[in-house]
């Protein structure tokens, strides 16, 4: 799978003190192509069939470059 490494790039935000783990939940065929061009993950982050484990240090740097990319919150993805 392309992309790069998250831990080199987003940077560490915490919102909610209480998630450890958030879903990148891939609504769209553009959100889950994306996701594979620009997101390492191993498959034991695979949840379901409905998205992606992130850990919390890196959600928010990943929504923003999804929006960033033209991607729309609750069209495309949405963090669960």
């Amino acid at each position: 799978m392309g992309g790069f490494w998250v831990q080199k790039v987003f940077k560490i935000t915490r919102k909610d003190p209480m998630k450890s783990v958030y879903l990148l939940a891939l609504l769209s065929d553009k959100a889950k192509k994306w996701s594979e061009k620009h997101l390492n993950y191993e498959s034991w982050q695979l949840v379901g069939g409905l998205g992606i484990s992130i850990d919390w240090r890196y959600i928010e740097s990943i929504r923003e470059a999804m929006l960033k990319d033209g991607l729309k919150n609750g069209k495309d993805f949405k963090v669960l």
